[in-house]
């Protein structure tokens, strides 16, 4: 049956899958690395306002082979890691921060000594002083400068207020401020990982519309809520970048198999197929070709004739479509031993429906035709 036919691709090639499972895999480590940076250049901030730290570096150790598991592993470990070194970061940088209230408030007690009337007792700022540590030990990491300058501020106010309602208030107000810089750590951990999630769907991907995205991503910022139509977006961009791989192994492998049989397939063949099709010349006929199309995971190829004058021969055309056949059944089989399933949709005998008729150089075949050359079989090379 050499009609019309039309099949549903799918790439099942342990080689081809296993390089994309490769390709994701080092651009997650890439993405943790850069991650790894990010700390570094965090850390680096809070030595310069807490002074050292006793703090270790991370160490990236960096697969050397390709192994698809060991880069995995590898980009697995180095954010564990990482977030263990965040979580000691933000423990170590609370402790600093009470460090330096308790220094400010033993000067904010000598002070109030000293200015203290002979007939006023001096208020001990003992209590005061305890709650505002439990307080500011809850300032998370992430906290925005302006609400550390501000819980810094209310602290130091609380221990020079004497009146336990001047106290109690300063002291609300500083659970405010800390409880707001609560939310938006929270916010900010949440946004992260709904984030990392968008770019590992990402990894491994392709293309003006992934870089795109992947842009938007690293833009956003993670003390706001979400665009709503944020994961819709990536959806549409990793359905349609994943639809190219296959699209471009398939046709890849489709070039290799048919100048395999003799077709003289010319370098553009997997540009030029999914968007008007390719016309390959018929190696049995100087009549009549073949129009390859892609789209939609389906591969769809019939016979075509060439003539100036339009009229047709439904008997040389018959012919033509029963010689293809044979060159269809290897296709398919050339195909499956590369790792392609095609599962036939329409597979019309020959003679069943008036071929297309070509005439000459038309636009859409973007080339001139020349009679088919027989290949000699050759060696390919996996794409990459």
């Amino acid at each position: 049956m050499s009609g019309p036919k039309c099949g549903h691709y799918s790439v099942v090639s342990a080689e081809e899958l296993g390089r994309r499972r490769l390709y994701a895999a080092k651009d997650r480590f890439e993405r943790a690395s850069a991650a790894v940076i990010s700390y570094s250049l965090e850390l680096n901030s809070v030595i310069q306002t807490y002074g050292p730290l006793d703090m270790s570096p991370l160490v990236r150790d960096v697969p050397s082979g390709d192994d698809a598991a060991e880069w995995e592993s590898a980009a697995s470990k180095l954010l564990e890691d990482l977030v263990a070194k965040r979580s000691a970061l933000a423990e170590t940088v609370a402790t600093a921060r009470v460090r330096r209230f308790t220094e400010a408030a033993r000067n904010v007690t000598a002070t109030l000594t000293e200015e203290a009337p002979r007939h006023r007792p001096v208020v001990e700022p003992t209590i005061v002083e305890a709650t505002v540590l439990r307080v500011l030990h809850r300032m998370p990491l992430t906290a925005a400068p302006e609400l550390i300058a501000r819980s810094e501020e209310l602290a130091e106010e609380a221990l020079r207020l004497t009146g336990p309602q001047a106290q109690d208030r300063v002291l609300s107000a500083l659970r405010f401020v800390v409880q707001r810089a609560q939310d938006r750590a929270r916010l900010i951990e949440h946004n992260s990982g709904q984030i990392e999630m968008l770019h590992e769907r990402l990894d491994g991907l392709e293309g003006t519309e992934v870089e795109r995205v992947r842009g938007s991503l690293r833009a956003l910022q993670l003390d706001r809520s979400l665009p709503d139509d944020v994961e819709t977006r990536v959806t549409r961009v990793v359905e349609s970048a994943l639809a190219g791989q296959d699209q471009r192994y398939v046709l890849t492998e489709a070039q290799a198999a048919l100048a395999d049989l003799g077709y003289d397939v010319e370098p553009d063949f997997v540009t030029m197929v999914p968007h008007d099709g390719a016309l390959l010349d018929l190696p049995h006929t100087s009549r009549h070709g073949v129009m390859i199309r892609a789209r939609d995971h389906q591969l769809l190829v019939n016979v075509v004739r060439y003539d100036e004058s339009g009229q047709r021969d439904p008997v040389a055309d018959t012919a033509a479509e029963e010689r293809f056949c044979e060159d269809f059944s290897r296709l398919r089989a050339a195909l499956s031993s590369r790792g392609v399933d095609l599962e036939m949709l329409r597979s019309d005998a020959p003679g069943t429906t008036p071929i297309q008729v070509v005439r000459s150089a038309p636009s859409r075949v973007r080339r001139q035709h020349q009679k088919a050359r027989p290949h000699a079989a050759r060696t390919r090379e996996q794409p990459t």
